[in-house]
């Protein structure tokens, strides 16, 4: 058994054993939660929510696969990101948005119409 010196800057206290596993159970489960929280909110998307999530609709609100196909073959960086399921591809919900992030458009800017003068109320 080492020795345990005095000048040590912690102090070993008694624990209970039952007490011990009962806050190891807890810590555990709230990792499992932890884990599974972000495991859900991190998910893997196919390629029809993964087209959604970019804005390839249709105007029925279903995905636009030739659309979203054609983008990716002008994408090597963005096809980068899918990994490959057997014959499917699938992305990750935070490599997409953090793509979409770091390729985030300007909005178009629209020539300002020139103002049209309104002819003065008659008078009368």
């Amino acid at each position: 058994m080492p020795q345990i010196s005095t000048d040590q800057l912690f102090t070993l206290i008694p624990v209970d054993p039952e007490a011990l596993g009962r806050l190891m159970e807890e810590c555990s489960e709230r990792g499992a939660r932890r884990a599974l929280a972000q495991y859900e909110a991190d998910g893997f998307l196919t390629s029809e929510q993964t087209a959604v999530l970019l804005g390839y609709r249709r105007p029925d609100g279903s995905p636009n696969a030739t659309a979203f196909k054609s983008f990716r073959q002008r994408n090597a960086k963005f096809q980068a990101l899918a990994t490959p399921f057997g014959h499917r591809l699938r992305w990750r919900r935070s490599d997409v948005e953090r793509w979409m992030a770091e390729h985030r458009r300007p909005a178009a800017v629209s020539p300002t119409a020139p103002a049209a003068e309104v002819p003065p109320c008659p008078e009368g």
